[in-house]
């Protein structure tokens, strides 16, 4: 029982997920979304900051993350960055 509620809760937070990317993107049209991509500096710069700035920070390999976020050490003591599934 308690793995087909996991398994409903994943579908949901996907779906739940889904429909508000595309709800936001249907009330816009092409020019709106394509636009700020067009802007090459802050695309590659948001690129940085959110695939290597910031999973440096939560590994701990920046020493200003204890200063930021005191409590990065839970996520090591939980096995991050490895999620449950890779111990299945």
């Amino acid at each position: 029982m308690s793995a087909l509620l996991a398994s409903l809760v994943e579908i949901a937070v996907v779906l739940f997920a889904l429909s508000s990317m595309l709800s936001v993107g249907v009330g816009h049209d092409w020019r709106h979304l394509i636009g700020p991509l067009r802007n090459t500096r802050a695309v590659i710069g948001a690129l940085l900051a959110n695939f290597v700035l910031v999973p440096l920070l939560m590994i701990g390999i920046l020493p200003v993350t204890r200063q930021l976020f005191p409590w990065s050490w839970c996520l090591r003591s939980w096995g991050w960055p490895f999620s449950s599934r890779s111990r299945r």
